[in-house]
């Protein structure tokens, strides 16, 4: 087992990933299996949240933001790809960053490759349909 997650669990805390997954994708699917696989390897419980690939975008966000609160969840995981019309920047940001271990919050990739309102192309960003500070109602 990994000293990562021996540690936890010596304080009697089982590590716990959750996978969202919002497509039918072939490759997404063996992906996640994957990710299944080596959880179960390491002694992590591996949840996957299988939203179906006509989730709506509110729908992952709400999935997110419930995992994103949830103490019993350690890492989060969006799947992708995301269904059409979907704003991937929009979501990703709702991943706390010490929950993303995919390295999918703007934060964590320190906003070097994601487009933000921080960012020099914040005038793109604005007149993007996808703007990363979009809230939703």
């Amino acid at each position: 087992m990994s000293a990562q997650v021996a540690a936890p669990e010596q304080r009697g805390v089982t590590a716990t990933v959750a996978v969202v997954v919002a497509t039918r994708d072939g490759t997404s699917q063996w992906y996640v299996r994957s990710i299944v696989s080596a959880a179960i390897r390491v002694g992590v419980t591996c949840r996957v949240l299988d939203l179906g690939p006509e989730a709506s975008e509110r729908e992952i966000a709400t999935a997110l933001e419930e995992l994103g609160r949830d103490p019993g969840v350690h890492a989060v995981i969006p799947q992708t790809p995301l269904p059409s019309g979907v704003c991937a920047a929009r979501l990703l940001a709702l991943i706390p960053p010490a929950k993303d271990i995919d390295g999918a919050n703007p934060l964590r990739l320190g906003r070097l490759a994601v487009v933000s309102p921080r960012s020099r192309r914040r005038q793109h960003a604005q007149s993007s349909s996808c703007s990363t500070t979009t809230r939703f109602p």
